[in-house]
């Protein structure tokens, strides 16, 4: 059987058609080039990409500055709230204060003749002289008093502008003055029943805050 000859491929143009010493036929292909890119084709894409990242960086950018944006609003509008408040407050406080004096007003409108009559008898003694809220009460319905009865004389002493601890700071120093006593006599005689019925609280703040 005869050998088939094996075929040599030789990328050179010269000589074709030649045969080697052993008879071996030389077959020339001619190998096309590689085909060059287009270097304008290459150019558009490199500037469509370069569009793509520049279009997603100003994006970012520009979602970072609403984030910042929507962040001042919130922290302005934080920081207005306790003002608000404020002002709502002190609102609120004022129209509660007038509220307060038309309803004590409206009161004094819709007391009675007698009412009245036991509140300026009741100013009338304190500025006499020195009264406990109790002794006060007593002088006004008692029949050795001015007999007014109860809701009246009550009226009197609700409606009484009076601190009865600055009372009973007077009456320990008009004690101290016509007749003077010791500590333990002077707090009896302010809270005792048959004295002047002051509170404990008020005869041991008399006896703090009197002239010594």
């Amino acid at each position: 059987m005869a050998r088939k000859k094996e075929e040599v491929v030789y990328s050179s143009k010269q000589g074709r058609d030649q045969y080697t010493e052993n008879g071996e036929r030389i077959v020339y292909v001619e190998r096309q080039p590689k085909k060059k890119k287009n270097p304008f084709l290459m150019g558009c894409l490199g500037l469509i990409l370069l569009l793509f990242l520049l279009g997603a960086c100003t994006a970012m950018l520009g979602g970072g500055g609403d984030t910042n944006k929507k962040e001042a609003s919130t922290k302005e509008t934080i920081s207005e709230a306790p003002a608000a408040e404020k002002e709502t407050k002190e609102v609120t406080t004022s129209e509660g204060v007038t509220t307060e004096e038309a309803t004590t007003e409206a009161l004094k409108d819709e007391a009675t003749r007698e009412q009245k009559a036991a509140l300026q008898s009741a100013k009338n003694y304190v500025e006499m002289m020195p009264f406990s809220k109790a002794g006060l009460l007593n002088q006004l319905t008692s029949d050795a008093g001015d007999k007014y009865p109860q809701d009246a004389a009550q009226y009197a002493i609700d409606n009484l502008d009076v601190d009865y601890k600055k009372e009973a700071v007077e009456a320990a120093n008009s004690y101290n003055e016509t007749m003077p006593m010791s500590d333990q006599e002077l707090l009896q005689q302010l809270t005792s029943d048959a004295g002047d019925k002051f509170t404990q609280e008020e005869a041991e703040y008399a006896l703090q805050h009197m002239e010594k």
